[in-house]
């Protein structure tokens, strides 16, 4: 009996120090936050967080108690990935806790997918699943119809800058240069230069959805000036890494927008994710879907802003849009961030004003949208779908 006991008493001992020692070894995550700098960045309290050495969004979320969608909110870029060094912003406090909609989007369980797979594709808890499921307790099974809560983050701002860290400053040899590329200046690009016939401008007040992928970060401020020079209503819907493939794959989500906001005009701004594809016959079909869905909405489509050139994905948009509706973005000089890949602020709004007064001069359907003389921040409501996992 003495020699058991001794036996529990030694265990109990090794399993106390181990705990210690893991507690020792690991710092509290009051210790990892009390030593980093705070900041305001639209509109929210902020740790500013160099990255270490193998930390990606998720092990960067998991050290903060938050979710990847709350970084990617703040930081765009990152969906591309994290590197060593690289600062981000992180929010103080939880966003998607109070910033989550309760909306929803559809999803039909196809044959091997598993309650993890979908959960993880969406980002959302098994909880969450079966809350708006109850009939899951049943088990899953190929064929059924799942009600999947959209989480969405719709933020009511006048930020000055794109939501991600700052762009360092370009050195320059000539005082007061624009960010675009010094030799160049934004040209009307017309694919075809021989305008079409269409009708006079509507002069009515709009209701406008612009979507797209992450170039609506610095699109979409501009747009805001445009909607309150002229007194239009507008929904920036920015869905990071995006593609022709996930609107027309997750056509509910288009559906939803298109329902709930009921859009008198549609901009679109997509193919930036999509440059280096060899599968371009899907990225036709995909293209179509999305048009179709569109329907008798009016809408135009303003192509991706190259930094190198594509396969085809540009051609693909122009064919099936037509070239009144498309505007070619490729054939622009920009000064981008420091990714290399997205536009900076400024040059995004003389890429937006370009693409405009292309589209005043050859769309079919144009509505007044006469150039802003406030450049200030406007407030307006975007909404950010964080990128899905597959």
């Amino acid at each position: 009996m003495n020699r058991q006991n001794n036996k529990a008493m030694l265990l109990r001992l090794a399993l106390l120090i181990a705990l210690v020692e893991c507690l020792l070894a690991t710092p509290c995550f009051g210790q990892q936050t009390d030593t980093l700098p705070r900041t305001e960045y639209a509109g929210v309290e902020c740790y500013l967080y160099t990255v270490q050495k193998g930390e990606g969004l998720f092990r960067v979320s998991q050290k903060f108690g938050i979710t990847q969608a709350d970084i990617l909110e703040l930081n765009p870029s990152a969906a591309d990935g994290l590197k060593i060094g690289q600062k981000i912003y992180i929010p103080v406090k939880d966003l998607s806790a109070t910033n989550t909609k309760g909306d929803f989007i559809t999803h039909n369980v196809a044959a091997g997918q598993t309650i993890y797979s979908i959960t993880t594709k969406y980002g959302i808890t098994k909880d969450e699943l079966l809350q708006h499921n109850p009939f899951l307790d049943k088990g899953l099974k190929a064929g059924q119809t799942l009600k999947i809560p959209l989480k969405i983050n719709v933020t009511e701002s006048t930020v000055s800058t794109p939501i991600e860290p700052p762009v360092e400053p370009v050195a320059t040899t000539t005082k007061n240069q624009p960010e675009l590329e010094a030799e160049t200046t934004i040209p009307t690009v017309k694919p075809n230069a021989k305008p079409t016939a269409k009708q006079s401008s509507d002069t009515a007040k709009q209701r406008i959805l612009f979507i797209g992928d992450s170039m609506l970060e610095t699109l979409g401020k501009r747009m805001r000036q445009y909607a309150a020079e002229n007194g239009h209503d507008l929904l920036n819907v920015i869905w990071y890494s995006s593609s022709t493939k996930w609107w027309a794959q997750h056509i509910d989500t288009l559906s939803h927008f298109i329902n709930d906001f009921r859009p008198t005009y549609i901009f679109i701004c997509l193919g930036a994710n999509e440059l280096f594809v060899k599968d371009l016959q899907q990225r036709d079909k995909w293209t179509k879907q999305i048009i179709k869905r569109i329907g008798n909405i009016p809408f135009v489509w303003i192509g991706p802003p190259n930094w190198k050139e594509d396969t085809g994905i540009n051609d693909v948009i122009l064919k099936n849009t037509g070239k009144e509706r498309f505007f070619l973005s490729k054939q622009l000089k920009f000064r981008r961030t420091k990714d290399g890949k997205h536009v900076a602020t400024s040059s995004a709004a003389d890429w937006l004003d370009a693409a405009i007064e292309y589209f005043n001069d050859n769309a079919p359907q144009t509505i007044v949208l006469r150039k802003p003389q406030n450049t200030e921040n406007m407030r307006g409501k975007n909404v950010l779908l964080k990128p899905l996992k597959y």
